[in-house]
């Protein structure tokens, strides 16, 4: 009896042990593959980021030169000759290539936040990511104003031409400020996430 009830704790025990192992072994597979994943969402963003950095640097430039361009006209007193053509509001001289070339990408933070990064990164990086694409969608509410803008009646209206010009420049000066922040933000951002 003695013998039977050793053998009944001894397999007891060993069947706890290979219980408590197996889940020992399964957290740690677990813990593997989130930091797996983890670097891969990372290694995207950072990717998503530098694609950003390149396009925000372009439309700097670019928007610099159209904001630049308004100023001049506006301060020389150009701005019927330039800006109404057809009768309507028209903004190819100051703007050749429009508003906009390219999107400001966020499907690789769209897929981290479904993911949950940010409760697998310290808040350092998780600040950094938000502050870069809360930037972005500031950039990008911008951008639909001055759209906007340029669609409403009052823009096509002759006699509104002079406000509806300084509303652009001041548009553009605002939008040249942003993507300079988030310029910064990039390089803070990319910083953290190479530490």
């Amino acid at each position: 009896m003695k013998k039977s009830i050793q053998k009944i704790l001894l397999d007891s025990a060993l069947i706890i042990f290979s219980v408590l192992f197996a889940l020992l072994i399964n957290e740690w597979r677990n813990n593997l593959l989130e930091k797996k994943r983890t670097r891969i969402v990372i290694e995207n963003l950072k990717k998503e980021i530098k694609r950003n950095q390149t396009i925000t640097t372009d439309f700097l430039e670019y928007h610099s030169s159209v904001y630049d361009t308004i100023k001049t006209i506006y301060l020389n007193g150009a701005i019927e000759t330039t800006f109404w053509r057809d009768s309507s509001f028209y903004i190819y001289k100051v703007a050749p290539d429009g508003i906009v070339q390219e999107s400001l990408s966020n499907l690789a933070w769209e897929i981290a936040k479904e993911e949950k990064i940010t409760s697998r990164v310290n808040f350092e990086i998780a600040s950094a990511l938000f502050e870069v694409y809360d930037q972005q969608a500031v950039i990008n509410q911008t951008i639909d104003r001055i759209i906007h803008l340029l669609n409403t009646r009052e823009a096509q209206r002759k006699a509104h031409l002079r406000e509806t010009v300084l509303l652009f420049y001041k548009d553009f000066n605002e939008l040249t400020g942003q993507e300079e922040y988030l310029l910064y933000a990039i390089e803070e951002a990319l910083k953290v996430l190479e530490k």
